[in-house]
């Protein structure tokens, strides 16, 4: 399968139905396909049968549009479960970012993983405390968007200078981050430096995150529609 796929043969008039846990909020700017196809493949692992991006229109069962989504689809072939990310290709800049933390925390981490994640979450940020599962995903995910962008500014910004200049800003950046993460190497720092360098390739799937996944989401990641393998 392509890494953009009209997928014009499962549309229906109203869009694509999908299932899963999934994003309605479309980022600003324009996503870059092959970018985030390759920060994908080479941050997860995922081929392009679990990266899609389709020209159609993902929405919820309720009927909402969907900008993105993360969750399982059978691969019949070798008789396999998949992590799936779909992504509308307007969905905008970044959102492949926030997917790959639901990937990572809902289908990779165990149950223990999860709840410490949430737990210091909470402690963090004291105003959270009782708030369900679900909203303190979205609110990690955002964050970890947040992350990623930060990091893919500072990248941008190396391209403009010489060497020798990107040698001393690059020193004084590694200087300011661990100033900031003295005395505080929380666990969520730790997790979104993990996903994003790349220390998530190649884990499997926990077997107990992933049943309960798909009883959450018993439709898949498309409402029944077949993904490949």
């Amino acid at each position: 399968m392509d890494s953009v796929d009209t997928v014009e043969q499962m549309s229906q008039n109203d869009g694509i139905p999908v299932s899963g846990v999934f994003s309605i909020v479309k980022q600003d700017g324009t996503l870059d396909v092959d970018s985030a196809k390759k920060w994908i493949k080479d941050t997860l692992g995922l081929d392009n049968s679990q990266f899609i991006v389709t020209n159609g229109v993902l929405r919820a069962m309720d009927g909402r549009i969907v900008y993105g989504v993360t969750s399982v689809a059978v691969d019949t072939l070798n008789d396999l479960v998949k992590g799936v990310i779909m992504l509308q290709k307007n969905s905008g800049r970044g959102l492949h970012y926030h997917e790959a933390f639901h990937y990572v925390n809902l289908l990779l981490h165990t149950k223990e993983e999860r709840d410490a994640i949430y737990n210091e979450y909470m402690d963090l940020h004291p105003e959270t405390r009782g708030y369900k599962n679900k909203v303190l995903e979205e609110l990690l995910a955002d964050e970890f968007m947040q992350y990623c962008a930060d990091i893919d500014a500072w990248n941008e910004k190396q391209k403009g200078r010489n060497k020798i200049s990107r040698f001393i800003h690059k020193i004084i950046k590694d200087v300011l981050d661990f100033i900031k993460a003295w005395g505080k190497q929380d666990l969520i720092k730790k997790l979104y430096k993990s996903i994003h360098s790349g220390g998530y390739k190649g884990r499997l799937m926990d077997q107990y995150s992933v049943n309960e996944f798909r009883k959450a989401y018993p439709s898949g990641a498309n409402g029944g529609m077949y993904i490949p393998g």
